[in-house]
C-alpha cells in the first residue's frame, strides 16, 4: 500500500487503535497498475528486485517512447525496519571515517584565584560567567578580590556546560557530521525536560562537577552574571526543593552576588510590561538557527569570510540598548570582548546556541527568585542598562533582596567594563 512516509512518524505505532490505515494509509490492493496501463496501450513491467528493474529499464530504452515500469518495494512496516538498518551502517560508516564523537565528561573547568583549596574551615566563592563567555571573564575581578578580601575565602571561577573549556557536546566534527545527516539522537531543542541545555539541567552539573570533580562540599556564596546569575537561582531553587542530594552545596546561608541576571516572574511582573515570553522564545530560537546555519556553512566558505559572519551577529548582538553603547564608550575593551566572543564561537558555535535556546527564559522556571534569602542576596546592575535597572528596583522594593547596586556609567556588560566596581561591591 501507499502512505509509507506516514509509518516513520509516532503514530503508526498505534496502528488500527487510532484507524492508522483508514486514516493515513493508501490501500493499493485493488488498483492494477497493468490493467491501467493496457487501458491506455502502454508498455508495462514490473520489478521486486535491483537486476529486475534493470532488465526492465534497458528494455524499455530499447523500445523507446513511454512505457511504465512498477517498483514492487517492502511492505510499510519492512520499510522502517530497512530505514532504521540504512541509519545504523551510516552511523557505523561515519564513526569509521572520522572516529567516534569523543566522549562527553561532565568535568567542568575550573580556575583558582588563591592557590589550593584550603580544607581548614574556610569559605569559597564561586564566580560564574554569562552566555557565550568563559571562567576567564571573572579574572580581573576574582584577582583584585584575592588581594582584598581576607585569607579565609577561596575564590573560584567555573566553565558552564557549552562554553570555554568544558566537553564540546554538539560542536565536535563527528557531531556536526552526524547532526547534519539526522543520525543523532541528541537535539538542541528538543523538549525541557530532555534537553542537556535547559537551566536546571546546567545546575545540576555545576553542583555535581564542584562535589565529584573538585572535592567542593560548600559554597559560601555564589556571584553570577547573566546567565551565571540565573544558573546560582537555579541552584538555589535546588537545594530548596530538596529534588537533588547534590544541591546541600547550597544552603540558604549561601550569599548571592547577581549581575543583571533575570529573576524570573516577579509579583505583578504584568503591570511593569513584561517581554512577551512567545517573542522572546522566537527571538532566542531565530538566534539559534542562525548560529546553526552558519556553522553549517563554515565548512563551504572561507574562514576569513565565516569569521566575518561571526563578528557581525556579536556586533548586532552587542548593540542592544541594555549595553548602553559598550562600542563607544569602551572602545578597546568593546574590540577586545568582540575577538574572545568571536574565537568562542568559532570553536564552538552550536553549544553556545543551543544554550541560548535551552536555557531562554520562557523555557525556564519564573520562580527560583523565591528560592533566595532575601537577607544574603544582592541585586547589581548598570546604570544604563534600562531593563535590568528596573528589575533591580522592583526587587527591592518587594524586600526580595537586601540591595539593589546600580553601577553609575555602565551597561550589562558589567564585568567588561567596571570589574573594579564589581570586586568592591
Amino acid at each position: 500500500g501507499g502512505g509509507a512516509i506516514f509509518s516513520f512518524l509516532p503514530i503508526a505505532r498505534h496502528g488500527q487503535d487510532v484507524g492508522f490505515e483508514t486514516l493515513w494509509g493508501t490501500p493499493t490492493s485493488n488498483f492494477s497498475f497493468e490493467r491501467g496501463m493496457s487501458a491506455f496501450g502502454l508498455p508495462y513491467e514490473s520489478a521486486s528486485s535491483s537486476e529486475s528493474f534493470k532488465a526492465a529499464y534497458r528494455s524499455s530504452i530499447e523500445r523507446g517512447g513511454p512505457s511504465v515500469i512498477e517498483a514492487k518495494v517492502v511492505e510499510r512496516s519492512d520499510n522502517v525496519d530497512v530505514h532504521q538498518e540504512i541509519t545504523r551502517k551510516a552511523v557505523s560508516l561515519i564513526d569509521t571515517i572520522l572516529g567516534p564523537p569523543a566522549p562527553r565528561d561532565g568535568v567542568l573547568p575550573l580556575k583558582r584565584y588563591r592557590g589550593e583549596q584550603k580544607n581548614d574551615g574556610s569559605k569559597t566563592l564561586l564566580l560564574l560567567h554569562g552566555w557565550m563567555g568563559d571562567k576567564s571573564e571573572w579574572d580581573e575581578v576574582g584577582e583584585s578580590l584575592g588581594v582584598d578580601i581576607s585569607d579565609e575565602w577561596n575564590i573560584i571561577s567555573l566553565d558552564l556546560p557549552g562554553h570555554g573549556e568544558s566537553s564540546l557536546i554538539l560542536a565536535t566534527d563527528q557531531q556536526a557530521a552526524h547532526s547534519a545527516l539526522g543520525l543523532d539522537a541528541m537535539q538542541p531543542f528538543s523538549p525541557t525536560e530532555e534537553s542537556p541545555f535547559s537551566l536546571d539541567t546546567m545546575a545540576r552539573a555545576v553542583c555535581q562537577s564542584l562535589i565529584e570533580d573538585h572535592g567542593i562540599d560548600r559554597l559560601d556564596a555564589i556571584a553570577g552574571y547573566s546567565l551565571g546569575g540565573r544558573v546560582a537561582l537555579a541552584m538555589k531553587a535546588l537545594y530548596a526543593s530538596n529534588s537533588d542530594q547534590r544541591s546541600g552545596l547550597v544552603t540558604d546561608e549561601t550569599h548571592l552576588v547577581l549581575l543583571g541576571a533575570n529573576p524570573g516572574r516577579l509579583p505583578s511582573v504584568t503591570e511593569d510590561g513584561a517581554d512577551n515570553e512567545e517573542d522572546r522564545l522566537a527571538k532566542d530560537s531565530d538566534l539559534a538557527m542562525k548560529l546553526f546555519a552558519s556553522a553549517d556553512r563554515s565548512f563551504l566558505v572561507p574562514q576569513q569570510l565565516d569569521e566575518g559572519h561571526l563578528n557581525q551577529f556579536v556586533s548586532r548582538w552587542y548593540s542592544a540598548p541594555i549595553w548602553g553603547g559598550l562600542k563607544y564608550r569602551s572602545p578597546d575593551r568593546y574590540r577586545d570582548m568582540i575577538k574572545r566572543r568571536v574565537v568562542s564561537l568559532k570553536r564552538r558555535r552550536r553549544d553556545i546556541a543551543s544554550v541560548l535556546y535551552g536555557c531562554s527564559p520562557p523555557l525556564s522556571s519564573h520562580d527560583n527568585y523565591k528560592a533566595t534569602n532575601p537577607v544574603r542576596t544582592t541585586f547589581v546592575s548598570g546604570e544604563l542598562d534600562a531593563k535590568y535597572s528596573a528589575i533591580g528596583r522592583k526587587w527591592e522594593r518587594l524586600k526580595g533582596i537586601a540591595r539593589h547596586v546600580e553601577v553609575s556609567n555602565a551597561g550589562h556588560g558589567l564585568l567588561v567594563e567596571v570589574p573594579d566596581q564589581i570586586s568592591s561591591i
